[in-house]
């Protein structure tokens, strides 16, 4: 057999291998987040998994984000961690700012700490 031939043998073998593993990730039957690699002569594939994943911190009651300047009670209460008091608290200290200008400064407000800050700031908006 002459060193062409093989080579084409070894080629069209690394090709199928290709195409077989794109069958293989097209049906999903790959564990999540693990690595496959198929090589063949001069053909390396490398190919992983994908998962999303929801961020609890962006889960809310609300599906928009809330405007601090013009949330009402109500609408900021349905705001993970927000309860009646410090919605109260939020409209009260927008009234005494005139407005907010930056979301971070819920974090002045007295008993509104980090953590709940961070539950919400992804849903909240100035």
């Amino acid at each position: 057999m002459s060193s062409e031939n093989k080579a084409e043998r070894y080629t069209f073998a690394a090709l199928l291998l290709v195409v077989a593993a794109i069958i293989i990730l097209s049906f999903n039957s790959l564990p999540m987040n693990k690595n496959v690699e198929v090589t063949g002569v001069a053909v390396t594939v490398k190919t992983t998994a994908v998962t999303t994943e929801a961020k609890s911190s962006v889960a809310t009651k609300k599906d928009s984000l809330v405007n601090l300047n013009t949330a009402t009670a109500e609408e900021l209460d349905a705001l993970e961690g927000i309860g009646e008091k410090k919605a109260k608290d939020i409209i009260t200290y927008r009234n005494k700012l005139g407005g907010y200008t930056s979301i971070e400064q819920l974090k002045d407000i007295s008993g509104f700490g980090e953590a709940t800050f961070n539950k919400i700031k992804n849903n909240i908006t100035v």
